[in-house]
């Protein structure tokens, strides 16, 4: 393994950290680098953080940057999360993601009127 390939590899470790402010750098980055083999740990991090509104609207940030498909059940979902941040994290990820099956979710949430 190289160098990058253990920075990721540490970075996916460090959805699980004890500290919330390391858990969030880490979904940032692995967005911020488009890293696609982040995209289960993420997902995972999204149940395991459900207290945790900046982390998860971070995680739903993170998923978009990254783009794959293979996350939007997961993203439209948190289209329901009792927290705006989240919400709005998730409708703009959607966006990013790209894929037509996001489109009803979203015209959904447009008629939320707690949105």
């Amino acid at each position: 393994m190289n160098d990058g390939e253990n920075y990721i590899e540490k970075l996916i470790g460090d959805l699980r950290h004890s500290e919330p402010q390391t858990r969030l750098r880490a979904a940032w980055l692995l967005g911020v680098k488009k890293e696609s083999r982040a995209v289960g740990p993420l997902v995972k991090a999204i149940g395991e953080n459900r207290d945790a509104p900046y982390i998860l609207a971070t995680i739903a940030t993170a998923l978009g940057f990254i783009g794959d498909i293979r996350a939007l059940d997961e993203v439209i979902a948190l289209l329901k999360n009792s927290y705006l941040v989240v919400r709005t994290a998730a409708a703009e990820a959607i966006g990013l993601i790209g894929n037509a099956r996001g489109i009803e979710p979203l015209k959904s949430a447009l008629d939320d009127r707690n949105t």
